[in-house]
């Protein structure tokens, strides 16, 4: 009988809710500019296809 694979859990992404406030200010931001900033931009990475395998 064979056994069971465990599933790996996926770890909580930790920029994946946005500010809603700005730490400089400390004020709210308000609800038409909720997000400060778009996901992409902060993490600053954004996935590349790789283009040339290596072998």
């Amino acid at each position: 009988q064979k056994k069971k694979k465990e599933k790996k859990k996926k770890k909580k992404r930790k920029n994946s809710v946005r500010p809603n406030f700005d730490p400089d200010t400390e004020m709210p931001l308000s609800p038409k500019h909720h997000h400060k900033y778009h996901r992409s931009v902060k993490g600053g990475k954004k996935k590349r296809k790789n283009k040339t395998r290596k072998k």
